[in-house]
């Protein structure tokens, strides 16, 4: 069951103060309690009874198949070494000791995190506050540990609450296995009945953690974290977590659910690989999140119900800012995004299997920099296969997209008519096979209403469009946006190109509203014929320049080139500004419109 926890948080700026653990007397003959005055070795069934230091020179080793039974709010610190069923590290061979904490005997007794000091090596110090009798239960691995004689191989570790630890920025966390500054390795290690995050890495702590299972924290109060924590870890080499079982709560993805991430990653340098988010029985809420953080996400199979990976902001590797590499996953979603990337990430998100995402879209790129390769997505239930907005940089390459509800590419927030202004963003899409057959609504194109969506559409950018295969209804639509298009396959039905002008009435960009924002648009070696469209190209207030462009041949009466005026003369029709900055310097024609003038040139058209 879950235990009552009241925590009260306050920053406190002191002087050098204590520890996690205060000093506690030298063991007595049984080593149930105290400091551990020399090596011993644990079989069969032990009790610990109160906490328990494993002091720098000392070895406890914990022989397989050992019941450890401890009391409740007890703790084990380890400034030496601890060997639990390893043989790598000395223990007689492989087997599954238990670590079990017994509960309170009178729960509404306060424990020990009563008022406590939280001190961290920085000599940071954190007022912390919990009642809780459990609070306080677990097992610290302190930096002096050494590597080679420490280690868990095979372990239960049931029922522990977990102990509060400050991190290097301020924060506190509850772990209920703390590894602070140690390379160690963790593996079979199963936890149950976890109130807290059964794993916290920090400090630059690099280890190892695999073939374990893990379980989404208990406590109904405030108590419950992330499965597993990393922060402020790794540095020269990666903490690695590989191969491991994550179960999760369910509890819902909105901000009041108070659903978590199975593994929560912070100012890390990561190796996160083979891991299965995916229990039926235990279904997570979210995945993975990184803040700040660099390494490799790969052969991960996540299903989840709210996001699977989150990625935010970035982080310089040996002084050199690298990309977060997503790669090879298999990842569903019931409501949420398959893959999140925001906050002036930067990533590659490499062949990938992304599906799902009833209320979202395949991929979501917000103020980042991504390069999206390689992957399937869909089908999609919520919206587009990859939506970017904000100042975004992205590089969109040999992807297979298909089933989406809504557009397969979206650049930038375009359907509605709102006060946000959307940023200009630049974009290469290359190489992708597209097929759009979803409905699309809009407050923004003339007449409103449905109407089928467009393989891509592109909104205050500027955009690469190369050698692409595109199906559907619509081809490529570009709103307010310079487009450089060439050698794509596009079989539209109905428009394959249109190239159009933004009327700012609304004030969705800043700036004056009588201002209309053209479009300019080169298309060249572009192949329309596996289709009969009713309109090759649509353009209107804006200007187009067309170059080699094989068309199909039209029905009598059909209109191959539709160019249009919508409403008055406007001698303020022109280019986005922020565009301008974003043409590459190899773009084939000068970046400049001509205003009230609706500007179609073609040369070497074959029919």
């Amino acid at each position: 069951p879950s235990r009552k926890a009241n925590v009260l948080l306050m920053m406190l700026m002191l002087s050098v103060f204590g520890g996690l653990m205060a000093a506690v007397p030298v063991a007595s003959a049984a080593t149930s309690s105290g400091t551990i005055g020399a090596s011993e070795t644990w079989s069969g069934s032990h009790s610990v009874t109160g906490d328990l230091l494993i002091p720098a020179g000392v070895k406890v080793t914990v022989q397989p198949n050992t019941q450890v039974t401890l009391n409740n709010g007890t703790k084990i610190v380890v400034e030496g070494n601890l060997c639990v069923s390893s043989t790598s590290c000395g223990a007689s061979g492989n087997g599954q000791t238990t670590f079990t904490w017994r509960p309170p005997n009178d729960q509404s007794a306060y424990g020990d995190c009563t008022g406590l000091t939280l001190v961290h090596q920085n000599q940071m110090q954190r007022y912390y506050d919990n009642i809780d009798p459990s609070c306080g239960e677990g097992i610290v691995f302190k930096r002096t540990v050494d590597g080679a004689q420490t280690g868990i191989e095979g372990a239960t570790i049931s029922g522990a609450y977990g102990i509060p630890s400050i991190l290097q920025n301020g924060d506190t966390a509850l772990g209920a296995v703390i590894i602070e500054g140690a390379s160690i390795s963790l593996k079979q290690v199963v936890f149950t009945q976890i109130n807290s995050t059964n794993v916290l890495v920090q400090d630059d702590a690099a280890p190892t953690i695999e073939a374990s299972t893990f379980s989404a924290g208990v406590d109904e109060q405030d108590a419950d974290g992330a499965a597993l924590q990393i922060r402020e870890a790794g540095s020269l080499q990666p903490v690695t977590i590989s191969n491991n079982l994550f179960k999760g709560a369910a509890k819902g993805c909105s901000s009041q659910d108070g659903g978590r991430h199975s593994i929560y990653i912070r100012n890390s340098y990561i190796l996160i690989d083979g891991n299965n988010i995916n229990d039926n029985t235990a279904p997570a809420d979210f995945g993975i999140y990184t803040k700040a953080s660099v390494g490799h996400i790969n052969a991960n199979n996540i299903k989840v119900n709210c996001n699977g990976i989150d990625l935010n902001s970035r982080r310089s590797l040996n002084g050199i800012v690298q990309p977060t590499i997503v790669n090879n996953n298999q990842i569903e979603t019931d409501t949420g995004a398959p893959v999140t990337a925001y906050d002036n990430t930067l990533v590659t998100i490499q062949g990938n299997t992304l599906k799902g995402a009833s209320e979202s879209s395949a991929i979501q790129v917000s103020d980042a920099e991504a390069h999206i390769t390689g992957n399937q997505i869909g089908p999609v239930g919520g919206y587009n296969g990859i939506w970017t907005i904000g100042g975004s940089v992205t590089r969109i390459d040999n992807n297979s997209i298909t089933g989406t509800t809504k557009e397969p590419i979206l650049i930038n927030e375009f359907q509605f008519r709102t006060q946000r202004s959307p940023n200009p963003q630049f974009t290469s899409i290359e190489y992708n096979t597209i097929t759009s057959a979803g409905t699309c609504s809009s407050t923004t194109i003339e007449g409103q209403g449905d109407y089928p969506c467009p393989a891509v559409l592109v909104f205050s950018a500027v955009a690469n469009v190369v050698g692409n295969n595109l199906t559907g209804v619509h081809g490529i639509w570009a709103h307010a946006s310079i487009v450089n298009a060439r050698q794509n396959t596009i079989n539209a039905e109905n428009i394959a190109v249109m190239i159009r002008h933004y009327d700012n009435q609304d004030g969705v960009f800043a700036g004056p509203s009588n201002i209309e924002y053209a479009s300019l648009g080169y298309f060249e070696d572009n192949d329309y014929t596996g289709t009969t469209p009713t309109q090759v190209f649509n353009v209107t207030k804006s200007t187009m320049i067309a170059r080699s462009e094989g068309l199909p041949a039209l029905a009598p009466g059909q209109q191959p080139i539709r160019l249009a005026w919508a409403g008055y003369e406007n001698e303020n029709v022109t280019l986005l500004p922020g565009l301008l900055p974003l043409v590459p310097n190899d773009f084939p024609i000068p970046a400049r419109v001509i205003a009230n003038a609706t500007i179609f040139q073609f040369a070497d058209f074959g029919t």
